[in-house]
This record gives C-alpha cells, structure tokens and sequence, in this order.
C-alpha cells in the first residue's frame, strides 16, 4: 500500500489493497488547486484525507513513517 501512495505521482489511481477493497487514490497540488484544498482544510503537506460516500472519514497530516502509515491505512480500511 504504501508503494501505490509513493507511486501515485500526478495521477488519479486505483489500487486493490491486501483485504481484497479497492481504493482510489489522487494526488492533487495545493498551490494550483488552492481552493480545493480551503475547502477541505489542508494546509499542510503530506496530507491524507479518506473519504466515503462523499464525506471525509479520516484523515493524516505530515510525513509518517512507513509503519505508522501501514496502520492507520488498515484502520481506516477495517471501517
């Protein structure tokens, strides 16, 4: 999982994790989609927002190490 994040680059993704769900994953550029970011709160990168039936869930902000980032992304994927 953590490779499909590193290996997004600068386009939108669907990635099949180890639990058999697919996920989709976008990366987008705050400085060129300011409003876009205000609109959901990032104001920090690296950030991670999940969301779920068009609402956020979850989100991460900062640069995590490969464990931590493994954890939360199982967490999030067991909701």
């Amino acid at each position: 999982m953590v490779r499909a994040l590193q290996d997004a680059g600068a386009k939108t993704g669907k990635y099949y994790c180890a639990k058999e769900r697919e996920i989709t994953l976008a990366k987008v550029d705050i400085d060129d989609l300011g409003e876009l970011a205000a609109k959901y709160d990032v104001s920090t990168i690296p950030a991670l927002v999940v969301f779920q039936n068009g609402k956020v869930t979850e989100r991460l902000v900062g640069l995590q190490d490969e464990d931590k980032l493994n954890i939360w992304l199982d967490n999030v994927l067991k909701k």
